[in-house]
């Protein structure tokens, strides 16, 4: 009998790159910004070398504005803001009761119009913590025009509940939308699961189906969704065994672990070839990692912007590539793309698109200070 011997998966080979960054990358309207203003995600534009921005103008309990751009990344500037495109300042409808209003996830549709999800805060729901008041935040998604007079009955609003005990989320977090799913994670305050609970919703049922890992994680985050055909998609996101406990009111980042990369069927629900992933430090360590986004050349590369944390605090961010091999697995290991970071700043990669990518710039000697935006464009030679 001949023993046939495994195939060794070769390690990738470092790629070339040259990346441009553009900073701040901010809404500023008539030249006024605001110290809370920052873009959290991106998709395809209305033309070529166009895209479509999304983030937040303000403190989300407090006012604050979507904020939606549309045109190039480059280094022109308007009297709106940073690019030479348009801004449109977008909020869910009064009817919703919402303290402020905070952009996540687009996706344009080939109809030309633009599905949305993010984030509010309600001014009604509110949760007793430890003898303090603290307002839910809940989801929604809209599906429709960018125009800064958005019909009302274009926004869903979207609380998330646990499937056993029907009890409604304190934390409902929209991060992504492609196809016909929006992922994202709830949470309960003061339930210990670092990253809260995974799920994706049916934008046009309403339909909530939490995503159910093969493994024995504590908690699972998916911060970024992409539609491969009608019902085969695939998240990123990360795992974590992190036993801590969120503070009210604050959209926690997460609990670090391992990267994920995983497949889901939205007809059977099944989440499968799951793989997960960490950046390489030197000397055979490993950073903890998560994914905080999604995209598709449609040919089986995916790219997957990422943080990730090291020994004494120090942070790496950039651009993971995974490919999906002949037999429909994904490659065990990454390439991985790092960003520099500048003078006093970190610089955390949130969304990507293509060549084009945006992320925050938290102060990394002063972390109480708000963080900036940045939009940047990567090319691989």
């Amino acid at each position: 009998m001949t023993k046939v011997q495994p195939k060794i998966e070769s390690v990738p080979k470092p790629l070339q790159t040259t990346t441009t960054y553009y900073s701040p990358w901010v809404y500023a309207p008539n030249g006024v910004t605001s110290p809370i203003n920052f873009v959290q995600g991106i998709g395809a534009g209305t033309t070529k070398n166009t895209y479509t921005i999304v983030g937040t103008y303000g403190q989300l309990n407090n006012g604050a504005l979507g904020v939606v751009y549309q045109g190039a990344i480059n280094g022109t500037n308007t009297t709106q803001g940073s690019g030479p495109g348009t801004w449109t300042p977008m909020v869910v409808p009064k009817s919703f009761g919402s303290l402020g209003t905070s952009i996540y996830g687009v996706h344009k549709k080939d109809d030309g119009e633009f599905n949305l999800v993010g984030t509010f805060v309600s001014a009604s729901q509110t949760t007793n913590v430890a003898g303090t008041t603290i307002n839910n935040t809940l989801g929604f998604y809209y599906t429709g025009k960018i125009t800064s007079i958005p019909k009302d009955k274009a926004f869903k609003s979207f609380q998330a509940r646990d499937p056993i005990t029907g009890r409604l989320a304190n934390e409902t977090y929209l991060h992504s939308v492609s196809g016909g799913l929006a992922a994202g994670n709830y949470d309960f305050f003061g339930e210990g699961k670092g990253t809260g609970t995974a799920f994706v919703v049916d934008t046009k049922t309403g339909k909530q189906t939490n995503l159910r890992y093969n493994d024995f994680a504590l908690s699972h985050s998916v911060y970024g969704i992409w539609s491969n055909t009608n019902r085969h998609y695939t998240v990123a996101g990360g795992e974590s065994n992190v036993l801590g406990t969120l503070k009210p009111g604050i959209n926690n980042g997460p609990s670090l672990g391992d990267a994920t990369l995983a497949d889901y069927d939205s007809i059977t629900g099944n989440v499968t070839n799951t793989h997960t992933y960490r950046y390489p430090g030197q000397g055979g360590a490993t950073y903890e990692t998560h994914f905080e986004g999604i995209w598709s050349d449609g040919k089986g590369l995916y790219k997957l912007p990422f943080w990730a944390f090291g020994p004494n605090d120090l942070s790496v961010s950039g651009l993971a590539i995974v490919k999906r091999q002949k037999n429909g697995d994904f490659s065990s290991q990454a390439s991985w793309i790092t960003f520099d970071n500048p003078p006093g700043y970190n610089r955390f990669a949130s969304s990507v698109w293509d060549e084009a990518s945006l992320g925050s710039l938290p102060n990394s000697s002063d972390p109480s200070q708000p963080p900036s935006s940045y939009a940047a464009l990567t090319h691989i030679i």
